[in-house]
């Protein structure tokens, strides 16, 4: 198939091909790309994951904030962001396990650059420049 070619252009296209399928098969696939050579196929996977807004896709694209290229999460940050109240579950998850010494990545998210992630149920999931808050908004 097109996703395992070795051409990256054409992956990258394969890709952008599942946001248009959508459905639990679609999810699958993009959430393989994640992990692509190419950060391009990754970004675009990861972009695919947040317009079709599926609660499985909202842990590996946590996942992604930490990835090598800083585009690549970037986007992440921003399907995340799209994806609302399932990301913030992902997040503080993450975050937890972060907190608790069983994920380096805690050590990581200071150098990216994102503000406002998610929000739901009243909860704000917001980065400044040194940490992730997840904060209880004001009714």
């Amino acid at each position: 198939t097109l996703l395992n070619s070795p051409d990256a252009d054409a992956r990258w296209w394969a890709v952008r091909a599942l946001a248009e399928t959508g459905g639990p098969r679609a999810v699958a696939l993009a959430v393989d790309a994640l992990t692509d050579a190419d950060p391009d196929v990754r970004a675009c996977a990861a972009l695919v994951l947040g317009r079709i807004g599926d609660a499985e896709a909202a842990g590996p694209l946590a996942s992604c904030l930490t990835d090598d290229s800083a585009f690549v999460a970037g986007v992440a940050a921003d399907a995340l962001a799209m994806m609302g109240e399932p990301a913030v579950a992902a997040l503080v998850e993450m975050l937890a396990d972060a907190g608790a010494g069983g994920d380096p990545r805690a050590a990581r998210f200071g150098v990216q650059n994102w503000a406002a992630i998610a929000l739901a149920d009243g909860k704000l999931l917001i980065r400044d420049q040194s940490k992730l808050l997840c904060v209880k908004v004001a009714e």
